[in-house]
């Protein structure tokens, strides 16, 4: 085995350790993988964003009393250039983790975290939105499970920091969707407190902080952060997933590099949803799936932008018979993503969801 191979070797176990226990621990990383401790810190912090790739948290929404929901949204031809701005500036009210905009399209594809007692009141400043001209429909969807894709380590190249594959080859994959989650209906009784979402938060922005780091950040005592990181986020399972991602050529999701898709298919039963993921599970750029209660499966997809066309073939040819598929190309100058909403979070009410304020700021953008 050349050296290279050992490199990518051991870059591999480190990854697929990090999707098992985080990146925030390198004693235990160092443990795992075989490697000394430094070298584990040293490939994390130095070496990863030179090999494009980067660790990212995926929160068990409903363990703190919110509830994730995929809605599309039609504006008006003449509040199109508008919307990017309102939804970016009132983001964090209106509860807003993800939007893209279709390209060619009226359509924009938003992802939510909705308070759980909260959604009655948001659907009705949609509605209003739509009986004021605002929005020419919409359609919300409930999330029944959501996981992230993990990196197909063997298809990428860390020594170069970019995909090596050929697409001929995929088919020989042998491939093992991982298994759908389990629909959590249990009620959260333990609610979470300012501190745990601001670490949550924390983590989101760079999921491999130590808990030092995270005190010194929240301006807190090490020993109260250590606390609720063990106590309440790891104990109670906030924490959904650890991902090590592709994440461009030009830095972080560069808008010149990285193609944005949305695929999904409607009314997907058990037999036919496990041939869509096994599709989905070869594909390399995979980043997420979700199925919600009206039977849609969607997976959002981050292609480098040098391999969208030979992207879409794969998919063309594979998706035959699999049912009815819709494909989303967005845009990148028009799509966002943001953190957990901390700001709405009241420490003696809780989530906190006021449609008045939200049609106020919101509509404002549109006059």
């Amino acid at each position: 085995m050349s050296g290279s191979e050992k490199s990518n070797n051991g870059i591999a176990r480190l990854v697929d350790a990090i999707g098992q226990v985080g990146g925030e621990n390198y004693s235990k990383l160092a443990k795992m993988v075989g490697m000394p401790e430094e070298t584990v810190r040293y490939k994390v912090n130095r070496q990863f964003p030179k090999q494009r790739i980067a660790i990212h948290l995926g929160i068990n929404y409903d363990k703190i009393s919110l509830s994730r929901k995929i809605i599309s949204v039609t504006f008006p031809s003449q509040y199109i250039a508008k919307a990017a701005r309102a939804l970016e500036e009132v983001s964090e009210q209106l509860y807003v983790t993800y939007y893209a905009k279709t390209i060619g399209s009226k359509v924009t594809t938003m992802m939510l975290v909705v308070p759980n007692n909260g959604w009655t009141e948001y659907k009705d400043f949609l509605s209003y939105l739509k009986e004021n001209g605002i929005l020419e429909s919409y359609q919300a969807e409930d999330t029944v499970w959501y996981k992230h894709f993990p990196l197909m380590t063997d298809l990428y190249d860390f020594q170069k920091g970019e995909w090596n594959f050929k697409w001929e080859d995929l088919e020989k994959l042998k491939i093992s969707p991982v298994e759908i989650p389990a629909a959590n209906v249990a009620i959260t009784l333990e609610e979470p407190d300012n501190i745990d979402l601001q670490i949550l938060a924390e983590l989101q922005s760079n999921a491999n902080i130590s808990v030092s780091k995270m005190a010194e950040s929240l301006k807190v005592s090490e020993d109260i952060a250590y606390y609720h990181f063990t106590e309440h986020v790891k104990k109670r399972n906030m924490i959904g997933q650890h991902i090590v991602g592709w994440v461009g050529t030009g830095g972080p999701y560069d808008k010149n590099s990285v193609s944005k898709v949305i695929f999904s298919f409607e009314n997907v039963k058990q037999d036919g949803l496990n041939k869509v993921r096994e599709m989905f599970y070869r594909f390399p750029f995979s980043w997420m799936e979700l199925y919600t209660t009206n039977s849609n499966y969607y997976v959002f997809a981050n292609i480098p932008a040098t391999q969208l066309n030979a992207a879409m073939h794969f998919i063309d040819q594979n998706s035959s018979g699999l049912g009815k598929l819709d494909i989303r190309i967005c845009d990148s100058y028009d799509s966002a993503g943001f953190p957990l909403p901390t700001g709405m979070f009241d420490e003696k009410k809780g989530w906190q969801l006021n449609k008045a304020r939200m049609i106020k700021d919101f509509q404002g953008y549109f006059k």
